[in-house]
């Protein structure tokens, strides 16, 4: 017995016996047990399809169709369109702007100052800088982002040149144990 069977059987007998639902709930049971022995005049229900939803594509890029006068086209109808394009896509791409704001280039790659939970940060190139407190002010810019990720590059080369000695210093222990 499923659920949907069941709610089904209640509401259709509701119906027919012009009562209500919660009085067909009490009174229907015995029906229901009994519909296997007799043929019953409750049709038996018909399984529900949901329509598929269709996924929207986000706009990236407005359509550009040539528009040149010909016999049959419309100028003033493609100019719309288009024009209703390129404002699709102004929109989307401002969207996108103020949820990343760009400082600028660096090394030809974009830099982009974000804020997030414990304060402001940069992502360049994939990989995310803390911004320090000295540096938190309105007049943050490209110059003190770029001096901010150098720092970090050049603390990451020492770190990585200390775990290289290390390594190359546990590795000839190794050798000179065995």
């Amino acid at each position: 017995m499923s659920v949907g069977e069941w709610t089904s059987f209640v509401k259709a007998y509701a119906a027919q016996h012009n009562i209500t639902y919660k009085k067909a709930l009490s009174e229907a049971s015995d029906s229901y047990r009994k519909r296997n022995d007799t043929p019953s005049p409750i049709p038996p229900p018909t399984p529900e399809t949901k329509p598929k939803k269709e996924k929207k594509k986000p706009i990236v890029e407005p359509v550009v169709e040539p528009i040149l006068p010909s016999k049959n086209s419309n100028i003033k109808k493609n100019v719309k369109k288009f024009l209703f394009s390129i404002l699709q896509y102004i929109i989307y791409n401002m969207e996108n702007l103020l949820e990343k704001p760009y400082l600028g280039r660096h090394n030809e790659k974009p830099v982009y100052l974000n804020q997030g939970k414990f304060g402001p940060f940069l992502n360049y190139d994939g990989m995310l800088y803390s911004v320090p407190k000295c540096f938190q002010n309105d007049k943050f810019n490209l110059k003190n982002a770029i001096k901010i990720i150098t720092f970090n590059e050049q603390k990451q080369k020492k770190i990585k040149e200390v775990e290289d000695k290390f390594d190359k210093k546990l590795n000839e222990d190794k050798k000179t144990s065995k």
